[in-house]
């Protein structure tokens, strides 16, 4: 997977909680504008409803 391939460099930390596959700056990059588009339609939901 493609995911594996960006973090193919990475090793795991000892003591770290999270599985180097979970990468926080790409995923915030990814979902910040899905929350984003999310939270505009719940905005504008309540207040035309």
């Amino acid at each position: 997977m493609w995911i594996v391939k960006l973090n193919k460099g990475k090793t795991m930390k000892p003591g770290k909680l999270v599985d180097p596959a979970w990468d926080v700056s790409f995923w915030f990059a990814v979902l910040s504008p899905v929350f984003g588009i999310l939270a505009g339609f719940l905005a504008a939901f309540l207040i035309y409803h």
